[in-house]
């Protein structure tokens, strides 16, 4: 949870339109967002083994979910809406774009589609039982 905190304290205390902050502030962001990079690269058999009988993966698996969904608040503002995510990597430094897609990289090698689209959606303010529900076409 401290590096989520840091990252979006960062992220808060960038100045102006460019998105930038002081050396000091933009190497601290730096060396955060390998760590946090470091946090996405975590394998699923470091969370608790999903409750059998259970086919929410969510509820299977509450721990994984809130670990992924916690996740996600941070990626996101680094991913999305990908015009201005764009826009700002070609006028500036595209190394917080490059850090979340190797963030997403990592946890789409360790995690299934499904849990990821839960916790994006929660992270976002959806609701993860409508996320299963459209990914199952149900």
């Amino acid at each position: 949870e401290w590096v989520v905190a840091l990252l979006q304290q960062i992220r808060a205390a960038r100045t102006g339109s460019t998105g930038r902050g002081p050396d000091h502030l933009e190497a601290l962001a730096n060396e955060a967002r390998q760590l946090f990079v470091g946090f996405c690269s975590l394998s699923r058999d470091v969370f608790p083994r999903p409750q059998p009988r259970i086919a929410d993966p969510v509820a299977a698996s509450p721990k994984r979910h809130a670990f992924l969904t916690t996740l996600m608040r941070v990626l996101l503002p680094d991913l999305h809406p990908p015009g201005a995510v764009l826009q700002q990597a070609r006028a500036n430094d595209g190394q917080p774009l490059l850090d979340a897609c190797k963030c997403v990289a990592a946890l789409a090698s360790t995690h299934r589609a499904h849990h990821m689209q839960a916790a994006s959606l929660e992270a976002l303010g959806g609701s993860a039982a409508s996320a299963i529900a459209g990914a199952s076409g149900g």
